[in-house]
């Protein structure tokens, strides 16, 4: 045992070393129930192990961990556990605002939805999910630049550069439907860090321009349409502006002029 569980729990190594139960008495009243079981299953298969779970500081305070167990094997039988302990605490402090947040999100009609520093979706809202044809449950642990095939404007490595150094990226994107149809978005991805200033997690809103972008498009189509006519008929095509002439006319009926031509 090293000094950090000190650190991190506050209690002396040499209680964790000296108190067989010790690690068992101090676990979260919530999670000692599955957590010991599940660790003993874990050694009895000889299996190594990653889970997460709460502890009782000597100050009170509730501190998240996460161990990485590897079980030494040797004759078939398992000889010794070791294990990685990490404080997650401020990990699951933000998962829990952004929980929280998530109810609010369900109520906008935007498409919104979360992912990690993996680009693993975490969080779809029920916007997302009536626009793109996917449910949370089929959303949530696919990577989202994956699920939408999304053509980027820019290399992807610029787009998350500039996302780190601003902490937002504003842009186009073209998005695939669950059911294959295309659309475009107009896409709003802000960084979201944690109490040590790392990068956590990125918040991703869509608005849907397909209409709009087509109606640009056929109106670009129409006037080089028309451009091709007038420049292959040889029509002279000339702009004049009539507004000095009207004022002059007016001017003379209002002088009691009848016949102005």
């Amino acid at each position: 045992m090293s000094d950090q569980a000190e650190r991190v729990l506050g209690y002396p190594v040499k209680r964790w070393l000296s108190e067989p139960t010790f690690w068992k008495d101090h676990l979260h009243p919530d999670d000692r129930e599955w957590v010991v079981p599940f660790c003993e299953r874990a050694t009895g298969d000889k299996r190594d192990h990653d889970f997460e779970y709460r502890m009782i500081a000597a100050d009170g305070r509730i501190v998240w961990l996460r161990d990485l167990v590897t079980e030494m094997v040797e004759g078939g039988r398992a000889t010794q556990l070791r294990g990685v302990m990490v404080d997650i605490t401020d990990r699951k402090h933000a998962e829990t605002a952004l929980r929280e947040q998530a109810g609010l999100l369900d109520l906008t009609h935007d498409t919104v939805f979360v992912r990690d520093m993996t680009d693993v979706i975490t969080y779809w809202n029920r916007a997302a999910e009536e626009f793109y044809g996917w449910t949370a449950r089929e959303a949530v642990g696919r990577v989202s630049h994956h699920l939408t095939q999304t053509i980027f404007p820019a290399p992807i490595e610029h787009i998350q550069a500039e996302l780190l150094r601003a902490g937002r990226w504003e842009g186009e994107l073209v998005h695939t439907k669950a059911d294959g149809t295309p659309a475009v978005v107009a896409s709003r991805w802000s960084l979201q860090r944690d109490e040590r200033g790392q990068p956590l997690a990125i918040l991703e809103t869509n608005n849907d321009i397909t209409t709009r972008k087509q109606a640009e498009a056929k109106l670009r189509e129409s006037e080089q349409r028309y451009r091709y006519v007038f420049d292959a008929t040889g029509v002279s095509i000339w702009e004049e502006d009539f507004s000095e002439v009207k004022l002059a006319i007016d001017e003379l009926r209002s002088r009691g002029v009848g016949d102005v031509r």
